[in-house]
């Protein structure tokens, strides 16, 4: 839209009419990978320009982006949520139509049905990968995928791993270069969270404890424990309690995350139960917020000391969520990132039913948790983003952080 030059009324442009030198001149030279993406959505002819070959970008550090949960599962575009400029972009991503997307180092990881494919959401570059060679009682599961994680970018290297964790007490991981089928490690106990740290698969239970995988031989995984669970961890009874294993400065931390009720204290009562302590309260409707704890791993020492506990984050930013690889950035690298903080999204919910802790009305929680005064404020214009639950497509949400990448 422009000005007429009469000044007093505005006339469509057709932006698509610009010669196609000029609009490849344009994009060489946009700056932020986000105003790239904004940039390939305004028409057709836009879009062809947007690849990777024309983003000449010189910033070597691009502030992550939020994909956000897709309301109408069969519609081609994609939302992505920006920090920088508090403002949704959308992305035309016809390839991630109706599929539930995880999200690893830059990529997106699709699944639907039983076929697994890797996607870029920037130059929609696809990897389809092995599908599953289970039983029907396990790939049964596989529709509860819960999280993704890459051990290396496939834009960078082909000899990369791909884990999945899914419903109950197992992992399932695949090296496409070499395997044409997927193995499957069983667990004694329930991960939450994994994630690659110096080349090794580390998992994270519900009660704190940090697992080692090797998969080195296919044929013959083994895992082992690096350290038993948390004690203020396992001590903690929340209804959902989140836990995280991410890198950050070269050391491996356990982000331990609970979402407490106004009303309600942190820690449950000695001899209240669940149904008690959650109705001390008259009210029905809560507004909640998330308490972050955050551990270094200590990884030669095999035991939890009192000085695991972070207290300060240094200059660092960390990225948690439900569907994607936890990561950690520089915060003064990257524009708009404030250091010693947890950016987070999770599901939760803030009305529950008289009977017992089942939700009813499921909301996505988004914050910005300062570790050192324990403050949450909303990264979003608003205050939480609804979803319907039947909008969700497996056990996690579906956001996902992305590590904005060629």
């Amino acid at each position: 839209m422009a000005r007429s030059s009469e000044g007093n009324s505005f006339t469509m442009v057709d932006w698509s009419s610009l010669p196609q030198e000029l609009v490849i001149c344009i994009a060489s030279r946009i700056a932020l990978m986000e105003d790239f993406v904004a940039f390939g959505a305004v028409c057709k002819s836009w879009r062809w320009a947007a690849t990777k070959e024309n983003f000449t970008s010189r910033l070597t550090y691009q502030v992550p982006f939020l994909m956000l949960p897709n309301p109408k599962p069969d519609d081609a575009f994609r939302e992505f949520y920006s920090l920088t400029k508090d403002k949704i972009h959308k992305l035309h991503l016809p390839e991630a139509k109706g599929k539930v997307c995880c999200s690893s180092l830059g990529w997106l990881i699709t699944l639907r049905g039983l076929e697994f494919r890797l996607l870029h959401p920037l130059d929609h570059a696809h990897i389809k990968l092995p599908k599953p060679n289970f039983s029907p009682q396990i790939m049964s599961y596989f529709h509860w995928v819960k999280k993704i994680v890459l051990s290396s970018s496939p834009s960078w290297t082909s000899d990369y791993t791909i884990m999945v964790l899914y419903d109950g007490n197992s992992l399932t991981f695949c090296k496409p270069r070499q395997d044409k089928c997927w193995t499957r490690i069983v667990l004694d106990v329930h991960p939450l969270d994994i994630t690659y740290y110096k080349g090794r698969l580390y998992a994270v239970t519900f009660g704190g404890m940090v697992l080692v995988c090797n998969t080195e031989d296919p044929k013959q995984p083994k895992t082992r424990v690096v350290v038993p669970e948390i004690p203020i961890v396992v001590k903690h009874r929340s209804p959902d309690r989140k836990l995280y294993v991410v890198e950050s400065a070269g050391d491996l931390l356990v982000v331990f995350s609970v979402q407490e009720m106004d009303n309600l204290p942190l820690q449950r009562p000695y001899q209240t139960t669940h149904r008690e302590w959650l109705f001390s309260s008259q009210k029905e409707y809560r507004t909640t917020h998330r308490q972050f704890k955050v551990f270094k791993v200590p990884l030669s020492g095999g035991s939890w000391r009192l000085e695991s506990e972070v207290k300060k984050l240094g200059n660092r930013s960390l990225f948690v969520g439900d569907n994607n690889s936890s990561f950690s950035v520089e915060a003064s690298n990257y524009l708009g990132c404030k250091a010693n903080c947890i950016y987070y999204y999770s599901y939760t919910f803030r009305e529950v039913d008289r009977e017992g802790l089942s939700p009813l009305n499921g909301n996505i929680e988004m914050g910005v948790f300062n570790l050192e005064d324990g403050s949450t404020e909303q990264h979003f214009g608003f205050p939480n983003f609804a979803l319907e639950r039947a909008n969700f497509p497996s056990a996690g949400t579906p956001c996902a952080w992305i590590q904005p990448s060629f």
